[in-house]
């Protein structure tokens, strides 16, 4: 008598950009593991980019203009626009959507409108830190069936700027692939580094809101040492941090998780911080870590981090140099950091996001 694995569940995840940064690597992660707990996500994106190839090993995913449609034209006409979507989505059988960010919300309405099933919406960034309204209402998020977020930092936030509804919302904290790093050798060869010179480095979008230039300053008191940035953004700050010496400017990097290994302490001095998963990577890879303690990096990040004031210029460079200098201080820290890492698997990030998707899916 022989049994058989009962089929999974699909839905169908939307992203409104195809990229391989923290909120679409946080996605990705949790996708991987959803057929472990009954569920199989597709995805549609915009482009046929990085997210779409590294998605398609796990399902089927198709292009179509789901970013988030800036202009009025293209908003008045998304549900035209998407209507072949919506044909293959029911094709697949598709149960419900997943908007994976804020600006996926509006396509992913349209698609589970069409469709006629529920939709989540996941909030993975922060958004009263960029210098405007929260655009909540502008992306629809009232309309979600249901709202995770990825800390109670974004939760909070929503509360407080979202929209004042009974809508069911709730904290389901991301997580991250945990892959074996590279070894040390191996990585700081691949990041052109020579000598035994301290490295420090920073791991995102090279911006003001993730603090980059505070970041590269502290190489002024910290003689010896160098900064590498693996990341990118928009001149002129971009070109700030470029120009400061002792800064090895990588840009963005597909493969930065498997060569901060080659780090002798990751630097994560954010502003405003949703979760924060570059940390929490370079924990698992067993580097030391300084952190914010703002938003949602002290709820990742537990006690695996130093978390310290973002700006607080002293209490950085000092832990800078105890953790090079202190050597059973550096093996506590990054002992504890690999335990945090551990907590915080894409594995179980999948099985809380499964919870609640089956919990709407009834």
């Amino acid at each position: 008598m022989s049994s058989s694995t009962p089929t999974a569940r699909p839905i169908l995840s939307v992203a409104a950009r195809d990229d391989l940064y923290g909120a679409s690597r946080a996605a990705l992660a949790i996708a991987r593991h959803l057929s472990e707990f009954g569920l199989a996500s597709s995805l549609v994106t915009p482009e046929a980019g990085p997210l779409a190839a590294a998605w398609s090993a796990l399902a089927p995913t198709q292009v179509a203009p789901v970013g988030s449609a800036r202009s009025l034209w293209s908003r008045a006409t998304r549900g035209l626009q998407l209507r072949s979507t919506v044909a293959w989505a029911k094709s697949q059988d598709v149960r419900m959507i997943a908007a994976i960010t804020l600006s996926a919300a509006p396509a992913a309405r349209v698609i589970a409108d069409g469709l006629g099933v529920p939709w989540v919406l996941h909030l993975r960034n922060i958004y009263s830190a960029r210098g405007r309204e929260a655009p909540y209402a502008k992306y629809g998020a009232d309309h979600a069936d249901l709202v995770l977020a990825a800390s109670q930092h974004i939760l909070d936030e929503y509360r407080t700027a979202g929209p004042r509804t009974a809508q069911p919302a709730r904290v389901v904290l991301d997580g991250l692939e945990l892959t074996p790093a590279r070894p040390r050798s191996e990585a700081r060869k691949e990041l052109g580094l020579r000598g035994r010179a301290p490295i420090l480095g920073t791991c995102g979008a090279v911006s003001p809101q993730k603090n980059t230039l505070f970041a590269a300053s502290l190489l002024a008191e910290l003689p010896g040492t160098q900064l590498v940035v693996l990341g990118d953004g928009a001149a002129p700050y971009s070109e700030e941090v470029r120009a400061v010496s002792g800064v090895l400017y990588q840009g963005f990097r597909n493969d930065a998780p498997a060569l901060l290994s080659g780090l002798d302490v990751l630097l994560h001095p954010s502003n405003a911080e949703a979760l924060g998963l570059a940390p929490l990577e370079a924990m698992a890879a067993g580097v030391p870590v300084i952190a914010s303690n703002v938003g949602g990096l002290p709820e990742a990040l537990g006690d695996g981090a130093v978390l310290l004031p973002p700006n607080d210029r002293q209490a950085w460079v000092a832990a800078v140099r105890r953790i090079l200098e202190d050597e059973p201080f550096r093996s506590q820290l990054i002992a504890r950091g690999l335990a945090q890492a551990q907590r915080m698997s894409a594995r179980a990030a999948a099985e809380r996001t499964a919870a609640a998707y089956r919990e709407l899916l009834g």
